[in-house]
C-alpha cells in the first residue's frame, strides 16, 4: 500500500512525524522508537532544579518522578542529570535532549500553523434555509458580517415554505434553517432558540371586534382574553405550509 502525495503535503507529513517524540529518523526511513511520553516531566525538573519541587508542581510522587528519569536515561543510554550536585544539575547530554524537545515543540507548532493556513485556504460551503419573507428581513443584517469574517465560505440560500425546509433538513439538502418551531417538529431536530416573536393582530378600529378587544386591554385584566367571539370572523392568514408563533429558532442537521 502506498500514498501518493503532493510535494507540499510530504513536507507536512515529515514535520508531523518529526514533531512526535516516538519517532526518530534513521537511514532507510522512519523507525519507531519510544523515547518519552511525558517530556513535560523532564522540562519541569530542569526548570525547578529539583525532583521534589518538580514532583510537587506536577502533582506526582517524588519516587515516581525518580523512576521516570531512570527509565528515560536507560532508554537514551546517557545520564541526563548530575544528582551529586545540589541543586541537581543538567548534564551536557541533558542539555542536548532539552534542545531536542524545544525543536520538536517548535516543529509541531509550525505544523499546526501550516495546517491552519491550509484549512483557511479551503473553500467551504454553507446551505442556509429561510422562509421567503424572513430572509428579506434578516439577511441584510447577517450576511455582510458573516462574509467579512469567513470570506472563504460559499453561501447558498434556499427560500421555501417552512414545511419544505423541514424536509430539506431531514435529507441534508440544507445545513441550517431559521424558522418557527411547531409542535409537530419540536422533537425531531436539533434546535437553538435565537429570539421570541410577538403575533400582532391588525384590525379596523371601527370593527365591533376591535372595540371588544380594546375594552379587554383597557381593563388591565391578568386573565386570558376569551376569543370565542372571533370564531365567525374572517382573517387574512399565512399561506398553507408556513407558520407563525412559537420561538424563532435555528434548526440544523447533524
Amino acid at each position: 500500500m502506498s500514498f501518493v502525495l503532493k510535494k507540499r503535503a510530504k513536507i507536512y507529513i515529515s514535520k508531523f512525524l518529526l514533531s512526535i517524540n516516538k519517532f526518530i529518523v534513521v537511514e532507510g526511513g522512519i523507525k519507531m522508537a519510544l523515547i518519552d511520553n511525558n517530556p513535560i516531566y523532564f522540562i519541569t525538573i530542569v526548570q525547578e532544579k529539583s525532583i521534589s519541587k518538580a514532583a510537587a508542581k506536577l502533582f506526582v510522587s517524588q519516587s515516581y518522578l525518580s523512576r521516570y528519569i531512570q527509565k528515560l536515561e536507560k532508554t537514551l543510554g546517557v545520564q541526563l542529570f548530575d544528582r551529586a550536585k545540589n541543586p541537581i544539575a543538567i548534564t551536557c547530554e541533558g542539555e542536548k535532549y532539552y534542545k531536542y524537545i524545544e525543536n520538536t515543540n517548535k516543529l509541531y507548532t509550525e505544523f499546526i500553523a501550516e495546517l491552519d493556513d491550509l484549512n483557511r485556504q479551503r473553500v467551504n460551503s454553507l446551505n442556509l434555509g429561510f422562509a421567503p419573507w424572513r430572509s428579506a428581513t434578516l439577511l441584510p443584517d447577517i450576511l455582510p458580517n458573516f462574509i467579512k469574517r469567513f470570506d472563504n465560505v460559499n453561501i447558498y440560500l434556499h427560500e421555501y415554505p417552512v414545511k419544505e425546509l423541514y424536509r430539506m433538513i431531514e435529507n441534508n439538502t440544507v445545513d441550517i434553517c431559521i424558522v418557527n418551531v411547531t409542535n409537530e417538529t419540536k422533537d425531531k431536530f436539533e434546535m437553538e432558540s435565537i429570539a421570541n416573536e410577538n403575533i400582532i393582530l391588525v384590525a379596523n378600529k371601527k370593527h365591533p371586534m376591535t372595540k371588544k378587544l380594546q375594552e379587554y386591554v383597557d381593563s388591565d385584566s391578568i386573565s386570558p382574553c376569551d376569543l370565542s367571539f372571533l370564531e365567525d370572523e374572517c382573517f387574512i392568514l399565512l399561506k398553507e405550509g408556513t407558520y407563525c408563533g412559537g420561538e424563532g429558532s435555528v434548526t440544523y442537521s447533524v
